[in-house]
């Protein structure tokens, strides 16, 4: 019996059957954000900051539509009633493929009504995704466990971390190691949640190790990425020529005034530049002969952990220092 089997609830009856792609709604919550539309795949807006993520994802939903013109289709997409249609569980970019092979139907596993777990079904869909966030799979993974012991939110289980760990373990396929590393993260203090939905921390090991610090190593450290990127923000900040410019000028001047209290760097274009400053910011501790150079992504992401160390490395050393006799 796999995964999937043993979440298949006893409150939602299914059947398989081939249904209309026009009765399909897609479900915005979805752990994995899919930037395609249902109704023109193809059609791409090459202005929005979403495009390079919007190409990619069409490229892979081509190469699927392939797959199942060659192939058919393997496994069936998952959806419960919503009225005369259907909502999505599972399946989004089947779905998507389907549109595109211009096809009118697709077989699906019908359910009578929502399940309780569609978030657990859509992490287990979604989660060796490498292009899946980690704040997403945080996310998905918190909302999965919360939906599993029918709470509003993750954190009134911080009583139960036995049962946590379980079902991670038994639930969502996570090994029992790696269980109990995801229960301190999902069940930590609500400024280290907020730190990975910001981004601060963006893998499950830099979120165990700032749970470690302590509250004032902690806060040295959001002090390094606190207000980054959140000035400056205002519609009309950056182009003289925006519309809202004239509406904005009197905030942006009040703003301006106030007293600074970050450091902001220019964006780095040459990847060579960003490859050294990440070896000497973090001391050679990051290797950057596995960052792939053409992906500034994996830069960006490797010269904030650059800094995330040095932050907490003299963070660590001010505590010692203040903790002598």
């Amino acid at each position: 019996m796999n995964l999937e089997e043993t979440l298949q609830p006893n409150d939602a009856a299914s059947h398989v059957t081939t249904i209309l792609l026009s009765q399909i709604q897609p479900d915005l919550e979805n752990t994995r954000k899919i930037y395609l539309s249902f109704e023109n795949p193809r059609q791409l807006d090459q202005g929005s900051p979403d495009y390079p993520k919007a190409a990619a994802q069409l490229e892979e939903a081509e190469r699927l539509a392939a797959s199942i013109a060659s192939e058919g289709l393997i496994n069936p997409i998952d959806v419960f009633r919503v009225g005369t249609g259907y909502k999505l569980i599972t399946g989004h970019m089947r779905t998507i493929a389907h549109v595109l092979n211009d096809a009118d139907s697709i077989e699906a596993r019908v359910r009578t009504r929502k399940p309780r777990n569609v978030a657990l079904l859509q992490y287990i869909e979604n989660f060796n995704r490498s292009d899946l966030p980690f704040s997403s799979r945080y996310h998905a993974l918190s909302r999965a466990v919360a939906e599993e012991f029918d709470v509003r939110d993750i954190s009134e289980l911080a009583d139960r971390e036995a049962d946590v760990v379980e079902v991670l373990a038994s639930k969502a396929g996570i090994k029992k190691t790696q269980a109990y590393a995801w229960r301190k993260a999902l069940l930590a203090s609500s400024d280290v949640r907020e730190a990975v939905e910001s981004g601060i921390v963006t893998t499950l090991a830099e979120t165990t190790d700032l749970i470690a610090m302590t509250v004032e190593e902690r806060q040295s450290v959001y002090g390094a990425f606190g207000n980054a990127g959140k000035e400056g923000d205002a519609p009309g900040s950056g182009d003289p020529s925006s519309p809202d410019q004239g509406a904005a000028s009197a905030s942006t001047r009040h703003r301006r005034a106030r007293p600074v209290r970050s450091v902001r760097a220019k964006p780095i274009k040459d990847p060579h530049v960003a490859a050294e400053a990440i070896k000497r910011i973090s001391n050679g501790k990051v290797d950057v002969s596995k960052i792939d150079l053409n992906d500034f992504n994996q830069l960006s992401v490797a010269l904030n952990h650059a800094f995330m160390a040095l932050q907490s490395e003299l963070a660590k050393g001010e505590t010692r220092r203040k903790s002598r006799p």
